[in-house]
């Protein structure tokens, strides 16, 4: 007799066990796909679980369309798993921004594989420099970044104290960028 929770604990492990490469496909995302909405709504409550809703910088799909933001996402088996964007801040800076894996496929290397094909985009378009805000609650996000080679940095663009409780925002913020100058398409 087979143990049931023996069958669950595979599914999870399988589920966050590192996919190979064929199996994850990271694509563009159009800003109207419903799918999209469905992941950044559950980055969204991801977020405001571990943070106040007034130091969360949560990008809607109409911001991300409004600042010509490439979002990219990964699917599995065609479903949606997981979805980052990068937007331009000037002319060869750009920011990455709702980098997100659904929960039971965390682990498994999809967000390194949606911020590699960020990087190769922006790169392509003009960015020499990528930056990002993330948060002191999330450490395995830390992680990620900085084993892909992005580094601490002070806070950038509008999180650089205009219009904002600096002291309370920044609090619960980490800043990290990466030059993509010696870095090869």
């Amino acid at each position: 007799m087979k143990n049931k929770n023996s069958n669950n604990n595979r599914e999870k492990v399988s589920a966050n066990a590192v996919l190979a490469p064929h199996a994850v496909v990271v694509k563009p995302v159009d800003y109207q796909d419903p799918h999209l909405q469905v992941l950044l709504s559950a980055s969204d409550a991801y977020t405001l679980s571990l943070y106040p809703a007034e130091v969360c910088f949560l990008d809607s799909a109409k911001d991300l369309a409004e600042h010509k933001a490439l979002v990219m996402g990964a699917y599995v088996q065609h479903q949606l798993v997981g979805i980052g964007a990068g937007k331009f801040l000037t002319r060869n800076k750009a920011e990455l921004k709702r980098i997100f894996v659904m929960p039971d496929r965390r682990g498994s290397g999809i967000a390194s594989r949606i911020i590699h094909h960020l990087e190769t985009a922006l790169q392509a378009a003009g960015a020499e420099k990528l930056v990002l805000e993330t948060g002191i609650y999330q450490p395995e996000a830390i992680a990620l970044y900085t084993k892909l080679g992005y580094a601490t940095c002070e806070p950038y663009g509008e999180f650089s104290g205009q219009g904002m409780n600096e002291d309370e925002a920044l609090a619960y913020s980490v800043f990290m960028q990466k030059s993509l100058m010696d870095v090869t398409a």
